[in-house]
């Protein structure tokens, strides 16, 4: 729902890219103890790991009706986020796109409308 939320978002506002940013002061660190596990393996990974902090937006979501409202709730423009418009022709070809479904006819995925598929 919430993936679903943001897409209408980006097409209702002419919006391209959405892409998360570390603010200039930083995440911050997560709490001490956090990550208790001490395998030569796992702490060799650890700039593999998703990076998270102490404050909202970047902390682990652990609660459902808590995350359920930020998700479905709250506002989706927040500092965190870049949001880049698209250019006016790119929105009006997506407004105009034509798009077709699979309908179980063995055919593959085209872009032609389906009537002249048939």
């Amino acid at each position: 729902k919430h993936l679903c939320r943001l897409l209408q978002y980006m097409q209702t506002n002419n919006i391209r890219t959405v892409t998360p940013r570390e603010p200039a002061e930083g995440i911050g660190t997560p709490e001490e103890g956090s990550l208790t596990i001490t395998s030569g393996f796992i702490l060799r990974s650890l700039s593999l790991f998703t990076r998270y902090g102490r404050a909202a937006p970047w902390t682990p979501m652990v609660d459902y009706s808590v995350d359920k409202k930020v998700l479905l709730e709250d506002p989706l423009e927040h500092d965190c986020l870049e949001m880049s418009l698209r250019s006016e022709a790119t929105a009006a070809a997506a407004t105009t796109k034509t798009t077709t479904t699979n309908i179980g006819m063995g055919s593959p995925l085209t872009s032609q409308p389906l009537r002249s598929r048939i």
